[in-house]
């Protein structure tokens, strides 16, 4: 279960009367609300466990490339590498934001925002979706990034691209879990998936077959 004793933003505050008012107006339409939440320390755990097999092919994909020349790392290249780091986890969430609006057909629903006490940038989603509009959204930021700097370490024979990559996939692990999460859950009717506005998660709403 998330912690939701840690103290809300102004923000935070407002997208939860939101969400209150959507899981009210949903109830009333005969969905059941079921909490796919869960705390941000849980996430960062089982982000390292799923998250292990891609940081493996991706490193292992730029040695076979690049050979033993790609050990090469000066001062220069840890500038390089907290600089990068800083724009891919603003990139991260954009991919997020610009993936659900386009399902959302309006960039209105998006918010960004920062879990301070666990350091943790969120985008978020105030419009049910459907599964597959979630996951997509959930999953292509890692995807692009992961994709796209495996590639660049190899024709750059960076390795700081490479530790880059790796901080990016397992950054993007708690995503992974969550849709994990979701494909484990069956539920039978109508679903409708809604991001959680200040947790780790998403709450699912689903309606019986008559």
């Amino acid at each position: 279960m998330s912690d939701y004793n840690r103290k809300l933003t102004p923000s935070e505050l407002k997208r939860k009367e939101k969400f209150e008012s959507v899981c009210t107006d949903l109830e009333q339409q005969g969905y059941m609300k079921h909490d796919l939440t869960v705390d941000v320390v849980t996430a960062s755990k089982m982000a390292l466990v799923v998250m292990l097999p891609f940081v493996a092919i991706a490193v292992a994909v730029y040695f076979i490339a690049v050979g033993k020349q790609g050990l090469n790392f000066q001062f220069v290249d840890l500038l390089w590498f907290l600089l990068a780091t800083v724009v891919s986890v603003v990139l991260h969430e954009l991919l997020h934001g610009v993936t659900w609006a386009m399902f959302s057909r309006s960039f209105r629903p998006i918010s960004f925002g920062v879990i301070w006490s666990a350091l943790t940038p969120y985008c978020t989603c105030s419009k049910p979706l459907k599964k597959w509009q979630y996951i997509v959204g959930a999953l292509v930021p890692t995807i692009v990034l992961g994709v796209g700097l495996t590639v660049l370490s190899v024709l750059t024979a960076k390795m700081w691209i490479v530790l880059l990559n790796v901080t990016m996939i397992i950054g993007g692990g708690g995503d992974f879990y969550m849709v994990l999460k979701m494909l484990k859950c069956k539920f039978d009717g109508e679903v409708l998936y809604y991001d959680h506005p200040y947790e780790c998660g998403v709450v699912a709403f689903v309606r019986n077959k008559q």
